[in-house]
This record gives structure tokens, sequence and C-alpha cells, in this order.
């Protein structure tokens, strides 16, 4: 009988953590910014735009069922400079110099990359995903089109951008025309 409780309690606990919002908070921008970035302005000269989105959706919750409850703020990078944390429906928008970047996301056991060459002019959307596991969930990044991106994208929060050197990786690229600066004021 104290078994059978037991299950129903462990059972009752993983449907309740099925619908709770995640832990962290990403601080947001302003309408007018946001209204800004989901134009998709050109970037301006020198630069190639960047968006970084997470839209979980209904499977945000869904993922919390797992062991592994921290895929709900992940940091970003680029070139490792820390911008910011994700959470589950989030984007940023930046700007990079033409060239080759490496956009890099948190994972349980190690960051993963993204290395990709950027040409003046344009934008380029990435796309951050869990991929879930038994007792982890695997984090990852994938460029996506222009097609996929913005529909989702336009429904989406801004996040602010949360520079901080502090929190960059050891190995952060800091030569000429590495890291990203924001897309709005």
């Amino acid at each position: 009988m104290k078994i059978s409780n037991y299950i129903k309690s462990l059972v009752l606990g993983a449907c309740v953590l099925a619908f709770v919002p995640g832990c962290g908070t990403v601080h947001k921008e302003g309408k007018e910014n946001l209204s800004i970035a989901t134009s998709f302005p050109a970037p301006p000269s020198g630069y190639a735009g960047i968006y970084i989105y997470r839209d979980d959706g209904v499977l945000a919750n869904l993922t919390k069922v797992t062991v592994n409850l921290d895929f709900a703020n992940k940091s970003l990078y680029i070139d490792g400079h820390y911008i910011g944390d994700t959470d589950s429906s989030v984007f940023f928008y930046r700007l990079v110099k033409p060239g080759e970047h490496v956009f890099q996301t948190e994972s349980v056991t190690s960051e993963n990359d993204l290395k990709m060459y950027v040409n003046e002019g344009h934008n380029y959307y990435i796309e951050q995903y869990a991929i879930p596991g038994v007792l982890q969930n695997h984090i990852a990044l994938k460029l996506v089109s222009a097609s996929h991106a913005q529909p989702i994208i336009k429904e989406l929060p801004l996040a602010k951008n949360a520079d901080n050197k502090s929190k960059n990786l050891k190995d952060a690229d800091y030569s000429e025309g590495k890291g990203s600066i924001s897309g709005v004021k």
C-alpha cells in the first residue's frame, strides 16, 4: 500500500512539474525595440544581423518532466562573449562584423558550437532547441531560413542584451571583428 501511494505521489509531482513555468527570468526589451527588431531591417553598413531564438511552445513545460530540469535558462555566446540567457520563448538580435563567427549555447556538459561565415548586409537566423533525453536534455543550435524563423520570432519577446565580460568563456576571441553588439539601442 505504501509503495502504491509513493508511485501516485511521483506521478502527481511529474504532472505538476510539466505545467510549472521556467525558473529563471530573462529581462525583455520595450515595445519600440521589439518593433524595430521584428521589422527585420537590413543591418547597418559593415555588419550582419543575427537573430538567435528559442521557441519551445507547448513542449516547454513537457521537457521539464525529465530528471534534469535546468533547460529553463541557457547562456548564449558569440565568439565566446556572453550575450545573455534564453528562456522558453525569447529572441536576441545582435550585429556582427562579416567573417567567421562561433555561436555557442550552454548545455549540460559543455557548450555546443555553430560555426558559420556571415556576409555584410545579410540577416541570419539561429534556432536554439532541446533534444529531450531520458536523464538530460541536449541543447543545440542550428541555422534556419528566414521564411521559417520570421513568423516565429514575430510572436516572441525580444530579450534585453546582457553583455557581461565576467561571464565570457575562457577561450573568448578578443581579436578584431569578433564578438557582437546589440541590434537595438
